[in-house]
């Protein structure tokens, strides 16, 4: 039967769902909170938010990392304001936004052309580092700067999960924070992993750097849980998505997402 490339756990707390992704070598676990309606994956770096709130992991040390990099300003990726989107889909597709700028929003259909003079952030420099300034529409808020390091998803078990980060990781543009409020200093989770559709996502980079054969993902959720499942299916056809009928769906605690979720 079918199967997908890699699954792996998702837990729940404080009325989230959260992922473990490792970053940097040696990798270093953070929680975050998996969000399908954003874009960006940010998270506070140590000795970078001294402000910042108390989280379910310690700080992210980027001098910690041998394979960290800032972004220089004249590299600036989550930012920028023109692109291909050949850059990410062969042919034609969808693309979303990020909640908080002022794009169009997810699922406008931009089909082999150029998104000209979008603004996704004001681009701002700040000691050679590429500034970010993201704001929720319930009053959080968080800065940071750009930087690119190699991150993988995982479990709770460090070693397996060190070993999966060496074999599979890419080097991938995220938002150090330097400053966090409301609901983001506050929080369970160390930041938060966006995946809207776009061209500077999780997904799309692991495919680019041939660790995953597609650029998909499911999520499975229940109320203690779950899983993501990334990479599409291997191999047969696409039965290994099980459409779940309603009254299933509530004897198991199974929320589906999209089209169905994975067995």
């Amino acid at each position: 039967p079918s199967t997908t490339s890699f699954i792996y756990p998702l837990h729940a707390k404080s009325g989230t769902h959260h992922a473990y992704l490792y970053i940097g070598t040696p990798p270093q676990r953070q929680t975050l909170i998996v969000d399908t309606g954003s874009r960006l994956t940010a998270f506070p770096c140590q000795p970078h938010c001294p402000d910042c709130g108390t989280h379910a992991s310690a700080l992210f040390r980027l001098n910690a990392s041998a394979t960290h990099e800032i972004v220089s300003c004249d590299e600036c990726m989550l930012n920028r304001r023109d692109f291909e989107l050949e850059e990410y889909f062969d042919g034609g597709g969808m693309i979303g936004g990020n909640s908080g700028d002022d794009g169009p929003p997810p699922g406008i259909g931009l089909r082999g052309s150029q998104q000209e003079n979008r603004r996704l952030f004001p681009k701002s420099c700040v000691n050679n580092q590429c500034g970010l300034d993201q704001k929720y529409t319930e009053g959080s808020s968080w800065k940071a700067f750009e930087v690119r390091d190699k991150v993988w998803l995982g479990s709770d078990s460090a070693i397996p999960s060190a070993e999966q980060h060496d074999r599979y990781s890419a080097p991938f543009v995220f938002g150090c924070q330097v400053s966090e409020t409301g609901l983001f200093k506050t929080q369970y989770a160390d930041g938060i992993m966006g995946l809207s559709m776009y061209t500077q996502t999780l997904v799309g980079m692991w495919m680019k750097h041939g660790s995953i054969p597609s650029p998909s993902f499911s999520l499975c959720l229940n109320r203690k849980g779950g899983h993501i499942a990334l990479g599409g299916t291997t191999g047969g056809s696409p039965s290994s998505y099980d459409y779940m009928h309603p009254e299933r769906e509530q004897r198991e605690g199974v929320h589906q997402l999209g089209n169905g979720v994975v067995r």
